[in-house]
C-alpha cells in the first residue's frame, strides 16, 4: 500500500509552516523564503503562489483557516501563533524498521522496474539507505527526533551567525572611525599648539 498522494495545497501549507517557524523579520523576508524554496510568488489584491508542477497559482486565502495573508502578517508581528496543519503520517502509531522496509522493495522490483525507474530514483535509494545505516536509524520515531534535533542545532547556529553579523558591522564602523582619527590626529595637534589659530584652522578645515 503507498501513500496517499499529497495535494498542491498540502504541500503550500507546509512550507509555509517550515518558513514561519524560521521567524522571518517582515512579510517580504517570508516570501524570500518560499521562493529559495522552490516557489514563484506574485503580489497584488491577493498574494500567491506556485510551485514546480504547478499550471496555476495559488491564492493564500484559499489555503483555510491558518493560511491567509492577513493571518501570516499577522503571525509575523507577533499578535497570533501560527498552528501548523496537522499531517498524519502513514506510518503514525506504527514502529517500523526503514532498513527492512526499503530491502523488501528493491528485491521486489523486477525487470519492468528497472525499464520504468532512472538511474537517479536508485542512486537516491541508494544514499537513504546509506545515511539510515551510518546513523542507525531504523524508526520513524528515531528520523523525527533525529530532525528535531538538527532543527535545534539549526536554530542555535543562526543566532549565532547572526550575532556575529552585528558584530562584524560594529567593527567595520569602529574601523572607519579608527582610520579617520589616525588621519586627522596631527592636524588637530598642530591646531592645539598654534593657540587655535583661526587662520590654521581655516586652512586646514
Amino acid at each position: 500500500e503507498y501513500p496517499k498522494r499529497q495535494s498542491f495545497r498540502e504541500m503550500i501549507c507546509g512550507e509555509i509552516d517550515a518558513a514561519l517557524a524560521k521567524r522571518p523579520k517582515d512579510f517580504e523576508a517570508f516570501l524570500k523564503l518560499l521562493e529559495a524554496a522552490g516557489y514563484e510568488y506574485k503580489t497584488g489584491k491577493h498574494t500567491a503562489v506556485r510551485g514546480k508542477g504547478q499550471q496555476r497559482f495559488v491564492r493564500f486565502r484559499s489555503l483555510g483557516e491558518g493560511y491567509s495573508e492577513g493571518e501570516i502578517r499577522a503571525v509575523l508581528q507577533g499578535e497570533k501563533a501560527h498552528k501548523a496543519r496537522s499531517q498524519k503520517s502513514v506510518h503514525d502509531g506504527q514502529r517500523i524498521n526503514l532498513l527492512l522496509e526499503i530491502d523488501e522493495k528493491i528485491q521486489q522490483k523486477g525487470a519492468g522496474y528497472q525499464r520504468w525507474a532512472s538511474v537517479y530514483n536508485l542512486k537516491q535509494m541508494a544514499q537513504t539507505m546509506i545515511f539510515l545505516r551510518e546513523n542507525g536509524i531504523e524508526s520513524m520515531e528515531q528520523l523525527k527526533r533525529n530532525v528535531k534535533d538538527t532543527r535545534e542545532k539549526y536554530d542555535k547556529l543562526d543566532g549565532k551567525l547572526k550575532h556575529a553579523e552585528k558584530r562584524l558591522e560594529e567593527i567595520s564602523s569602529l574601523k572607519t572611525h579608527i582610520v579617520n582619527y589616525s588621519k586627522t590626529r596631527d592636524v588637530y595637534v598642530e591646531y592645539r599648539k598654534s593657540g587655535y589659530s583661526k587662520r590654521y584652522f581655516e586652512e586646514h578645515r
